[in-house]
């Protein structure tokens, strides 16, 4: 049975990216290899990036806000 985005196991992955230039740099990077993805977008917590893995599992790439990292972090 292929692995499937919507049964029990792994919802999706979130991967720390240093600061929002270097999810921009991830941006560049991902357009030049042809990956599919959304756009960057802002949330409370950062900014953000989804592409979706060979076994269609969400990728999520973040570029904390400090102020959420601290208070996540304490």
């Amino acid at each position: 049975m292929l692995p499937h985005e919507r049964r029990v196991g792994l919802d999706h992955l979130a991967l720390d990216v240093v600061g929002v230039e270097a999810l921009h740099s991830w941006e560049t990077t991902l357009d030049a290899s042809n990956v599919v993805r959304s756009p960057i977008v802002e949330s409370p917590f950062g900014w953000h990036l989804n592409v979706r893995a060979p076994d269609n599992i969400a990728v999520e790439l973040l570029a904390m806000k400090p102020e959420a990292s601290a208070a996540l972090c304490g």
